[in-house]
C-alpha cells in the first residue's frame, strides 16, 4: 500500500487557486463527496479538491471559515492543522519580517517588506499555481507557516514542489514540524500531478533534518555553497519524497 493514501478531507487546490479572486468564494456548504460531484456551475478556481493524507496519522475533517469561503482542513490527532492565511494572520508575517528568531536563524535572509505580503494576501490569499503558503496551527493557535514553490528541471513539464517550514521558537522540538510537513506533502500530492516533493535544509540544522526524515523524506545529497547566510555561503542537504 502506498505511504500516501486517500481520505475524504477537502482543501482548496493549489492548481486551481491561481484563478481565484476575492469575490470568487466557494459555496458555504462543505462538500462530503468527491469534487466531481460538485455542481457543474462551480468554477474550477473555486472548486474544492480531495487531499491525500498519510496513513501514519489518523485525520478528521474540521471546518474553517475565511473571506473566500468555508474550507475543510486536515487535522491530526495532536491538533496540528494547515489552513489558508487570513488578514488576522498578518501579525506573524510582520514578526517574521523583522525578527530573526521568529522564523529561525536558518531561515533569516534579512529584513523584508511586509507590504508586499499584504498585497499578495489581498490578491490571491498567498496561493497561486506556482506556489503558496498555509498557516500551521496547533490547538487552535497559529504557530508558523509552511510554503511550497514549483521548481523546474529542464523543460516546463519536468517540475516538482519544493517545500519549507517556519515555526515560532516556543513551538519547535515538539513534533509539530514533522506533522505539518507530512500534511503538506499529502496535500500537494493529492491536489496536483507532481511526482516529487523536495526540501532542503542547512547542514547544521539537525532538527529539521530529523523532522524531514520522520515525515518520510529521503536524504539525497549535499548542495555545496548554495545558500548565503550569516556572512558566508552554506551547504544544504536535499531531501525528497516521490509518489
Amino acid at each position: 500500500m502506498s505511504r500516501w493514501n486517500s481520505s475524504t478531507v477537502f482543501v482548496p487546490s493549489p492548481v486551481a487557486a491561481g484563478g481565484a479572486s476575492a469575490g470568487g468564494a466557494p459555496s458555504s456548504s462543505v462538500p462530503t463527496k468527491h469534487p466531481a460531484a460538485n455542481s457543474a456551475s462551480t468554477s474550477p478556481a473555486t472548486r474544492t479538491h480531495r487531499v491525500v493524507t498519510s496513513c501514519l496519522y489518523p485525520r478528521v475533517a474540521t471546518h474553517m471559515r475565511t473571506p473566500r469561503g468555508v474550507y475543510a482542513v486536515a487535522v491530526d490527532e495532536q491538533g496540528v492543522v494547515l489552513r489558508p492565511a487570513t488578514a488576522d494572520d498578518l501579525w506573524l508575517f510582520e514578526r517574521q519580517a523583522v525578527d530573526p528568531e521568529a522564523g529561525g536563524t536558518f531561515n533569516w535572509s534579512g529584513f523584508r517588506d511586509i507590504r508586499a505580503t499584504r498585497r499578495r494576501l489581498d490578491d490571491n490569499g498567498l496561493i497561486t499555481p506556482d506556489g503558496g503558503c498555509l498557516m500551521v496551527t496547533h490547538g487552535g493557535a497559529v504557530v508558523g507557516t509552511v510554503t511550497w514553490t514549483k521548481v523546474w528541471y529542464g523543460i516546463p513539464i519536468w517540475w516538482c514542489w519544493n517545500i519549507g517550514i517556519s515555526l515560532l521558537p516556543d513551538h519547535r522540538g515538539r513534533g509539530i514540524g514533522t506533522l505539518a510537513q507530512q500534511q503538506l506533502v499529502a496535500y500537494l500530492l493529492g491536489t496536483s500531478p507532481a511526482q516529487r516533493v523536495e526540501a532542503y535544509t542547512d547542514v547544521e540544522n539537525v532538527a529539521e533534518q530529523r523532522a524531514l526524515e520522520r515525515a518520510g523524506f529521503t536524504r539525497e545529497g549535499v548542495l555545496r555553497a548554495t545558500q548565503f547566510r550569516d556572512g558566508r555561503w552554506r551547504d544544504l542537504i536535499i531531501y525528497a519524497v516521490v509518489r
